[in-house]
């Protein structure tokens, strides 16, 4: 049972879309009693840093696109408390070492997107430590030597 802005849903809901809708955190905070979620796309949305608190709601998260959103680095630090997450959408962020480097400790991540975000070589140099790292998306990506 999944219970949705106030609409309980009967099934085991594993993926939500909200991209280009006008939410903030406290929309996505309604979403109670989903431990199956394993996908949650926000996209294009309002939500900001306390967005990474309310995900970690969700143990089976493994994809999330924050992409054109409100977070910035101080959220971005506390995404590697979503210890699950595989694949990271990211663009159009502004993304630091710091943010990087708080990347680089998901241990099962795979997937990094970082299209038209702006990096230095001293940025990418944190991704030598993400492990599991086996796609990174880089384009429109704005590179400072």
């Amino acid at each position: 049972m999944v219970i949705f802005n106030g609409v309980q849903f009967d099934g085991p809901i594993e993926e939500i879309s909200l991209a280009r809708n006008s939410i903030t955190e406290r929309f996505v905070s309604s979403l109670i009693h989903t431990q199956y979620l394993r996908e949650l796309r926000v996209s294009e949305t309002a939500v900001g840093n306390d967005f990474f608190d309310v995900c970690r709601a969700f143990p089976e998260l493994y994809l999330l696109d924050v992409r054109d959103t409100k977070v910035d680095d101080s959220g971005l630090s506390r995404v590697d408390l979503l210890r699950n997450l595989k694949q990271l959408q990211l663009s159009g962020l502004k993304v630091s070492t710091r943010s990087l480097e708080s990347i680089c400790r998901l241990q099962h991540l795979e997937v990094l997107g970082l299209e038209g975000t702006d990096l230095t070589q001293a940025n990418l140099g944190c991704l030598r430590f993400a492990k599991s790292l086996a796609h990174l998306h880089l384009a429109g990506a704005k590179l400072f030597c």
